[in-house]
């Protein structure tokens, strides 16, 4: 199976200033956890790597499939509302 890769970002205030600390949960679409992170002083997560299909599916005219794996992200952090975020795509060798 083939790689892509995903870095969560969190931020307040229109987006001007990060937000250190939040829980990041990545799950596939069968509701599996596959990693829990967290946010550091700039507001990201570290890149994880996450299975997807070959790229060579969605350079293909007559592939019929979806061309991607998705992923699920739920975010959390103290005082703020908890956001879930669902089909996430993750191509090969790209990062989300």
């Amino acid at each position: 199976m083939a790689m892509g890769y995903l870095t969560m970002q969190a931020r307040t205030a229109h987006d001007a200033v990060p937000l250190q600390g939040v829980q990041i949960t990545v799950s596939d679409d069968e509701g599996n956890r596959v990693y829990e992170l967290r946010t550091d002083e700039s507001g990201e997560t570290r890149r994880v790597p996450l299975e997807t299909v070959d790229k060579s599916f969605s350079l293909n005219q007559d592939f019929t499939g979806t061309p991607y794996v998705s992923y699920n992200v739920l975010a959390q952090a103290e005082g703020f509302d908890s956001v879930y975020i669902s089909g996430i795509p993750i191509y090969e060798g790209q990062n989300a």
